[in-house]
């Protein structure tokens, strides 16, 4: 089925067919819910986090290594396995504090995405990047920080960076 708009595009809130656009978009099958895990890599430098960030293939973005949960899977496996699979690390202490993002996107159809993130510490510094990543960078908090692309993810790495600092220093 195509929808067809006059005008301007709907906005989430504007009224399409006696309801909002999100609920319509929904109704017709043209929204679907993500969800993913994913490790925020750490290890410590002179006392300090440094943490590993990789540049995305697609977008050139820059962002902490995550994927979607497949079936079977708790959150905590998925994180794992996907860290393991975009880095190369085996050997990783994920850490019980878990923070979360959500956001959404558009492909063929609106992607509603929500990834669980839990810090995890290494003493391994080589990577082996998979094909979905293009680089990696090792970075103090601050030059992390800098780097990150996403608003959401600047967020996500302070929290963390927070709760490091109470458990490690």
């Amino acid at each position: 089925m195509l929808l067809f708009f006059v005008g301007l595009p709907p906005t989430a809130n504007s009224p399409v067919f006696g309801t909002n656009y999100i609920n319509q978009i929904a109704h017709f099958g043209l929204m679907t819910n993500q969800r993913a895990a994913g490790i925020i890599p750490f290890r410590l430098d002179k006392g300090k986090p440094v943490y590993l960030l990789l540049q995305h293939r697609d977008g050139n973005h820059w962002s902490f290594p995550k994927g979607r949960v497949e079936k079977g899977e708790t959150l905590q496996e998925a994180a794992m396995r996907e860290f393991r699979e975009e880095t190369g690390i085996a050997s990783v202490e994920r850490l019980e504090y878990r923070c979360k993002v959500k956001y959404h996107f558009l492909r063929e159809k609106r992607i509603d995405k929500e990834v669980v993130f839990f810090p995890g510490r290494t003493d391994s510094s080589p990577v082996t990047l998979s094909d979905e990543h293009i680089a990696f960078a090792w970075l103090p908090y601050g030059e992390a920080l800098a780097r990150l692309t996403f608003d959401n993810t600047r967020s996500l790495l302070k929290r963390a960076n927070d709760y490091i600092l109470s458990k490690y220093l």
